[in-house]
């Protein structure tokens, strides 16, 4: 398998041969490989060669699957969840099998690091939570060609290019983290009532939010969520957490004030984060 994380994005802007736009890096993806100027590859094909290789020597030779047209057809059909809640019951009813089978594919599919569930954090502040994990590919790239998406023109009118680009972003996130010898331990936060938070990284007794949009324009309203949260934390808190100033990452090139949080540009996660120990 192709190590993931071995650099950011921010790093791989400074030496394209050309400023890569936000549709330019969530088709592409992450993979060394493709950023390697002196082999030239295709993303498009060398994405797929990789997925074939990937479950027919990998997948497949520690996981014995009877039925591989369900397997293949499990992959894709998880592509369409990344970045929303995973309902392993309801997936398992649309493929036809029990929930043991979903769950032991989603558990390969984590140890092979295609994908990851993104657990709830506990933090309640008075409100009921959802308990379910949200599924996020680790490389949007990958995402993209399950899903059929094979250009920059398909991609912004589809209609996952929100969950693509938070797919894209938290990445980036984890990227951060690791070559940075952080642990990459985040969470998102949602109460039943549809308050949410994208993102959360907790140090300490601190948790700095993180929300993600695809609009170029910083609208203030992107930021409703985060400061929701911190009201919820104000109000309802027992004092020993901590709403640290967040991030909204949006499509836009610069770096803007949002009141007590900070709009960040999809290209600039990785310096934004440099201050989060």
């Amino acid at each position: 398998m192709v190590e993931l994380f071995p650099f950011s994005h921010d790093e791989l802007g400074k030496t394209a041969a050309r400023p890569l736009t936000l549709e330019d890096a969530v088709l592409t993806g992450g993979y060394p490989p493709l950023f390697d100027e002196d082999r030239s590859l295709d993303p498009g094909r060398w994405l797929e060669d990789y997925l074939t290789a990937l479950i027919n020597r990998d997948i497949y030779s520690i996981l014995p699957v009877r039925n591989r047209s369900a397997f293949d057809r499990f992959v894709r059909l998880c592509a369409a969840r990344t970045g929303q809640i995973f309902n392993a019951a309801s997936l398992a009813r649309e493929l036809g099998v029990d929930n043991k089978t979903v769950s032991l594919w989603t558990s390969v599919l984590e140890q092979c690091f295609i994908v990851r569930l993104l657990r709830p954090h506990h933090q309640n502040f008075g409100k009921r939570l959802t308990k379910r994990p949200k599924l996020f590919f680790l490389d949007s790239g990958l995402a993209c060609r399950l899903l059929q998406i094979r250009d920059v023109n398909q991609l912004r009118v589809h209609p996952l290019w929100g969950a693509l680009v938070e797919t894209w972003c938290f990445t980036e996130v984890l990227k951060s983290r690791v070559n940075r010898g952080l642990r990459p331990d985040c969470w998102f936060w949602r109460s039943s009532d549809g308050k949410e938070v994208d993102l959360l990284i907790e140090v300490g007794r601190e948790l700095f939010p993180i929300e993600i949009k695809s609009s170029a324009t910083p609208d203030p309203r992107s930021a409703q969520g985060v400061r929701a949260f911190r009201s919820l934390a104000q109000e309802r808190g027992d004092g020993r957490v901590e709403i640290a100033p967040g991030f909204i990452v949006y499509g836009g090139d610069e770096p803007r004030p949002c009141g007590e949080d900070q709009f960040v540009p999809w290209n600039g996660i990785a310096a934004a984060l440099e201050n989060v120990p």
